[in-house]
């Protein structure tokens, strides 16, 4: 919760439609990733997916965490873009994270995606002094109340790693942007102060990744379906 004491996602979710505006006749695709990588939306001209798309980022369900790796989409970025190569077009990815590795693995490198891409912006959200991560469960729309606690019993702090952003940035041979609340940003290709230069819009597909900590609305819902189904049972049992 440090987005302006809010959770680094309202920010993400900011920046995305920011640069859907900013990028109207594109294609896109989203990847989402933390212990794994899922295409949330595959290759679309239809920005109002990735609209939606990004309304409906969450964090982890708290109990099904296990660690997250930065680099968890390497494979899945090159695979997405090699398929769709077309020398016709250009291939912009931007790429949204605190850049914490909280997995026990070592960072997967972005090197063999970064050779089919042609400019994009790695964007880093969070605090070097962090923040502590509200528990979710599945049935709120964000946290719950209580904080994440640690095995020291100490509520746990998530920082924002520059290192890895920077990193991961020279890997796409694109820029690393620090993000701050109410600053704008400027993506359109073209115009003046455009963060990633001259890039026709009109011969774009734009790679999005996105660390969300796990959003997996679907995973909410069955736990929602499970309580149901466990309830009925008891009120069954206890009629019969």
């Amino acid at each position: 919760e440090d987005w302006d004491g809010q959770p680094r996602l309202v920010g993400v979710r900011e920046d995305i439609e920011t640069i859907v505006e900013q990028f109207p006749t594109s294609r896109y695709a989203m990847i989402t990733f933390d212990s794994e990588a899922i295409m949330r939306v595959p290759i679309t001209s239809d920005s109002t997916a990735v609209i939606s798309a990004a309304r409906t980022l969450r964090q982890e369900i708290t109990s099904g965490s296990s660690g997250s790796s930065v680099g968890t989409a390497s494979a899945m970025l090159s695979e997405v873009m090699s398929a769709n190569f077309d020398e016709t077009k250009k291939a912009v990815v931007f790429f949204f994270s605190d850049g914490e590795q909280t997995s026990a693995q070592p960072r997967e490198s972005y090197e063999a995606a970064g050779l089919f891409v042609d400019a994009g912006l790695v964007l880093g959200y969070g605090t070097e002094e962090g923040a502590p991560m509200r528990i979710r469960s599945g049935y709120s729309e964000e946290g719950e109340g209580n904080y994440i606690v640690g095995a020291d019993g100490e509520v746990g702090i998530s920082t924002i790693d520059e290192v890895n952003l920077q990193q991961i940035a020279e890997e796409l041979n694109v820029e690393y942007v620090k993000r701050n609340p109410g600053s704008p940003l400027n993506v359109a290709p073209g115009g003046d102060g455009s963060l990633i230069g001259e890039v026709s819009t009109n011969s774009v597909s734009v790679f999005g990744l996105y660390w969300v900590f796990a959003l997996l609305v679907i995973v909410g819902m069955l736990l929602l379906l499970a309580d149901f189904i466990v309830r009925a049972m008891r009120t069954r049992r206890a009629v019969l």
